[in-house]
């Protein structure tokens, strides 16, 4: 935007200068108003030079717009009554003594230059709707805009057409009374599908009740029949000054909010947003009657990408991760970062298998995806669960954070629903790790724990390296043997420490071993073992025994 000095004071001019590129103004001295002609401006600065205010061809070529701010400011030694008068009949509002200059009114005044601008364009590149039944204020309006080359914009002398269209407009310039229609019928019309758009209402009628309820309901501001057009010009511009502003709040509102419910490294939710969605939306699922699941994720060897390539590297593979989930995701699915490198997934009206495949999706996309400036593949581990009808959020989570365990601890890089163990994953069967996920706190415990564990991993590796029948069942009985004698000792152990459920431990542990001796006849019964048998003995020690009952003691042994 540029701005004209026409003037003889060399010193004056510097200040002026200063002041207008401050404001990002382009600045240029004119010598005489005839060469005002041949160059373009957004407003011209007379100092003492108001011969050219009396030259008809010249005020009708600049165009005083019908701004706030005309293109044009005058400023004078002495103030003479006249000369103001002229100025403001002409549409100059700006007159500036100059030996009182005041700086600071022509810095808001160039704001206000600039804002109005701004808002032109804003004006120009809105999709416009007028709807009036007089032909001669349609086409008033419409010389108006063709005038200052606002083209995108319909004309409705038919209220009931403007009614059929569902006008996603920006602006809406709406007479009052209409022959079918009233304004606040379209007004409501309109909010229902442009809650953000501006309303302005055209009326001849000074009713300033209806006026006044039309406003409470919707509408933003009113002009008066007959239109002058430079009032009409400064209610738009107000219109747009208000839109914009809210267009500000809006984006600041949502920048708060981002920065309250995001995760500022990788863009996911924060956990604080996840707890909040997770009571609203497992109500919401509830009262529809509809599925709600949940995926848990970790990336997998985290520490060890921190370590060998830097903190910066590992926050490149959180963003990327993220990124991968994110584009594997339904639009209505909900990604937060629980902490760390895990993040919990929500997803709406999605059963358990639903959830599965999504996941499983998941886990193939991260697995394939290039990791550049890591240089070798990445992997996560997924545990899914859905929501039961008596669960609360822990429960729920105590499931996720179980199936994400035994992902882990069976190879990682897999899906695991509902702490269902899998030694057997897409064809291939995996051993079970030890690792602080079975530590409970006593040295005796851990150790039958984890000698368990190594019996486990015995007998998948001889039964699917096809080992004959009768080692199989050797080593199985072998290790059931070991969790008798195990749970002997355990039971020890929380006596001694006055374990308050010492006597359902007890009991639990005469159950299990009822079920275990019946699969144990039924193995030793059966020609040929199958994985199937295999797999249901070690998970019933794993999950059954470990995960879903002895967890519930560590804290005590821990203390």
């Amino acid at each position: 935007m540029q701005v004209l000095y026409l003037g003889e004071d060399v010193a004056f001019s510097k200040k002026i200068k200063a002041v207008v590129e401050k404001h990002g103004f382009l600045y240029k001295n004119v010598e005489s108003y005839e060469k005002i002609y041949k160059s373009s401006f957004d407003l011209l600065i007379l100092d003492e030079n108001v011969q050219c205010l009396f030259d008809t061809e010249f005020m009708e070529k600049i165009g005083l717009n019908g701004f706030i701010c005309s293109p044009v400011m005058v400023i004078m030694e002495e103030e003479t009554f006249e000369i103001k008068k002229f100025c403001f009949e002409l549409g100059i509002r700006a007159y500036f003594k100059k030996a009182e200059f005041d700086y600071n009114r022509l810095e808001r005044y160039l704001e206000t230059l600039k804002r109005e601008r701004e808002n032109f364009k804003i004006l120009r590149a809105m999709k416009i709707a007028v709807v009036d039944d007089s032909v001669f204020s349609l086409n008033l309006i419409r010389g108006f805009f063709t005038n200052y080359n606002v083209r995108h914009v319909d004309y409705y002398k038919d209220a009931a057409k403007f009614l059929e269209q569902k006008n996603k407009h920006h602006l809406f310039l709406l007479d009052l009374v209409m022959p079918e229609y009233d304004g606040e019928e379209m007004i409501a019309h309109v909010r229902k599908n442009n809650p953000e758009a501006i309303i302005l209402l055209i009326t001849a009628y000074k009713n300033g009740g209806v006026i006044s309820h039309c406003l409470s309901i919707g509408a933003d501001d009113f002009i008066l029949k007959p239109l002058e057009l430079k009032l009409f010009m400064a209610r738009i511009n107000s219109c747009i000054s208000h839109y914009r502003l809210n267009k500000e709040v809006e984006k600041s509102r949502k920048k708060m909010f981002e920065l309250a419910s995001k995760d500022a490294l990788t863009g996911a939710y924060n956990r604080a947003y996840f707890l909040d969605a997770y009571k609203r939306k497992t109500a919401e699922m509830s009262r529809k009657n509809k599925a709600i699941s949940f995926v848990l994720v970790d990336i997998d060897y985290f520490k060890n990408i921190n370590d060998e390539y830097g903190h910066l590297n590992g926050d490149y593979v959180l963003k990327e991760v993220v990124m991968v989930l994110k584009n594997s995701m339904r639009e209505t699915d909900l990604l937060c970062r629980w902490g760390g490198e895990e993040f919990v997934i929500l997803l709406n009206n999605a059963t358990l298998n639903e959830a599965e495949a999504l996941a499983e999706r998941m886990q193939l996309c991260v697995e394939q995806h290039d990791f550049p400036q890591i240089g070798e593949p990445i992997t996560a581990s997924f545990g899914v669960t859905e929501k039961n009808a008596n669960d609360d959020i822990e429960s729920v989570f105590k499931r996720l954070d179980n199936s994400l365990y035994l992902a882990k601890l069976t190879g990682r890089n897999r899906v695991i629903s509902n702490e269902k163990l899998q030694i057997v994953y897409r064809g291939i069967s995996r051993k079970i790790e030890w690792g602080p996920f079975f530590r409970s706190g006593n040295i005796e415990v851990d150790k039958e724990h984890y000698e368990l564990i190594v019996k486990m991993n015995e007998l998948i590796t001889q039964y699917f390296s096809g080992a004959p029948r009768e080692e199989v069942v050797r080593l199985a009985v072998a290790l059931g043997k070991n969790v008798v004698i195990h749970f002997r000792h355990e039971e020890v152990v929380l006596k001694k420490r006055h374990y308050e459920k010492y006597n359902e431990q007890r009991k639990f542990h005469r159950n299990f071993l009822h079920s275990l001796l019946r699969h144990y006849e039924s193995l030793q019964s059966k020609d040929e073992i199958s994985a199937e048998d295999i797999q249901y003995l070690i998970e019933s020690i794993i999950v059954g025994h470990i995960v879903k009952n002895d967890f519930k003691f560590f804290s005590v042994l821990k203390k």
